[in-house]
């Protein structure tokens, strides 16, 4: 070969070379792109993926937490939206929102009627011609007995209440309203006559059943019409009701309210439930009972009923059971609240006297009335000597008076 032909394939063949590397270097830098190209794509959809597992993510967190604690939850919102003054709250001024509800309170106590006043302010009672005391002194009059009738007096001269003790007893009621407005004066009555009465000791019996007692309640109010009258409900079950059980506690309650009630809605008469007596039992304890039994009725409560308690002493009472009981007024039995009778005595006890006569001027504001709603001379029960309840017994009756 000569060294032409030599230097010819010698330029050849770096030409080839040239060519060779020329190729490579383009398809390196193509690779470069195209692999740049490849990452840019890659990157940009793994972005969108990692959003996509946010937004994913959130809702079900939410719906978690709705489902699992949606009132706790609720209230939560509620209270962000009321607070519009927190950090992430925009300054503007926003309108104010209602405060979130307060939890549920206790229970309240039974509501308590607002007294309506004294409903007895300037009546005058009324004087049952038929009382025992008035038939009494007539008697001892006719027999000549003028020095025991004078003493009797004292007592038949006074407005008694009349005692209503059987179902068939309300019956008696419509000629006594007719007599009472006749003669511009006010009939007390007692109703007595709920079923168990008296647990069963000297003035046991009433109505047979809490269906007898109601119709009882329905006759009273009926026959009481809109004419004036004071109703004493019901003397000691209240305070005794210990002796029964359970379920016939549950039933004083009821026929007392029911009692109320219907007296309150169906006549123009005051009704005073029976609240016992200071010697009894303790103050809260028997406004917890009365409250219990007449919760919101405007009914007030007697006390003292044919008990012995002084007037002063009656007064303290009566003033710390309204003062528990949301300013209930009420009224005095002073029949027998002029003497000084041992401690523990109740039945005909030695000691007992009148007290202050019946008047609705007690000068004071929660005492609406002092009342005589035992009929005074009338037997307590057989005991000391006694006759059967309800009787008249001339020689306590003097005894009362100071005359025996």
């Amino acid at each position: 070969m000569t060294r032409r032909d030599h230097t010819g394939t010698l330029v050849r063949a770096l030409g080839v070379v040239a060519i060779v590397l020329t190729t490579l270097v383009v398809l390196v830098i193509a690779g470069g792109a195209t692999s740049e190209a490849r990452v840019k794509p890659s990157g940009v959809q793994h972005q969108h993926k990692h959003k996509h597992h946010r937004h994913h993510h959130k809702p079900a967190h939410h719906h978690k937490r709705a489902h699992h604690h949606k009132p706790a939850h609720h209230r939560r919102h509620r209270h962000h939206q009321a607070t519009a003054g927190s950090p992430k709250a925009t300054p503007a001024p926003t309108p104010a929102l209602a405060p979130a509800p307060a939890p549920p309170a206790a229970p309240a106590p039974v509501p308590i009627a607002s007294p309506a006043g004294d409903a007895l302010a300037g009546d005058h009672f009324y004087v049952d011609p038929s009382d025992s005391a008035v038939v009494a002194e007539q008697q001892l009059q006719v027999q000549g007995q003028t020095a025991e009738a004078a003493a009797i007096e004292k007592i038949a001269s006074q407005p008694e209440a009349i005692w209503l003790t059987s179902d068939g007893s309300p019956s008696v009621v419509p000629q006594i309203m007719s007599a009472a407005t006749a003669s511009g004066t006010v009939p007390v009555f007692v109703a007595y006559n709920i079923p168990w009465r008296d647990c069963g000791q000297y003035s046991s019996g009433g109505a047979a059943d809490a269906a007898d007692y109601e119709q009882f309640i329905n006759s009273l109010t009926a026959d009481l019409g809109q004419g004036k009258a004071v109703v004493i409900v019901e003397p000691d079950a209240l305070t005794e009701m210990s002796c029964l059980s359970s379920s016939q506690q549950q039933t004083y309650d009821q026929l007392i309210g029911y009692a109320v009630q219907r007296i309150d809605t169906d006549a123009d008469a005051s009704a005073y439930v029976d609240a016992g007596n200071p010697t009894w039992q303790p103050a809260a304890t028997e406004a917890a009972l009365l409250q219990q039994a007449i919760g919101s009725a405007k009914a007030g409560f007697a006390v003292n009923v044919s008990s012995f308690s002084s007037q002063a002493t009656d007064i303290a009472y009566g003033d710390a059971i309204s003062q528990q009981t949301g300013g209930r007024h009420f009224v005095i039995d002073t029949s027998r609240a002029g003497g000084s009778v041992a401690a523990g005595q109740w039945c005909n006890p030695a000691g007992a006297a009148i007290g202050a006569d019946p008047t609705a001027a007690t000068g004071n504001a929660a005492v609406d009335a002092y009342l005589w709603i035992k009929d005074v001379g009338e037997s307590d029960g057989a005991c000391n000597g006694g006759p059967a309840a309800g009787q008249f017994w001339l020689s306590y009756a003097l005894s009362l008076v100071g005359a025996g």
